[in-house]
């Protein structure tokens, strides 16, 4: 977490068979949330990169996103 409180990383269980095993079973899922800008009035991180295995030697991102644009439904 950031100074400010601002979210720096999210992290949670993930059922998932991404290891050596290829057996099903709960593994740490998360990433890291950067870049935030303000979109309607909510601060939210345009940069986010995640994977397996977060917070191990084993971690590997495969999902990076920027985001460019929030549209909210009216």
């Amino acid at each position: 977490m950031a100074p400010d409180g601002q979210p720096t990383r999210v992290r949670f269980d993930r059922w998932s068979n991404a290891n050596p095993e290829k057996q099903h079973k709960l593994q740490p899922f998360g990433g890291y949330l950067a870049e935030f800008q303000s979109f309607a009035g909510y601060r939210l991180p345009t940069h986010v990169e995640a994977g397996n295995h977060f917070g191990t030697d084993h971690y590997f991102p495969f999902f990076v996103a920027g985001v460019t644009d929030v549209m909210f439904p009216s």
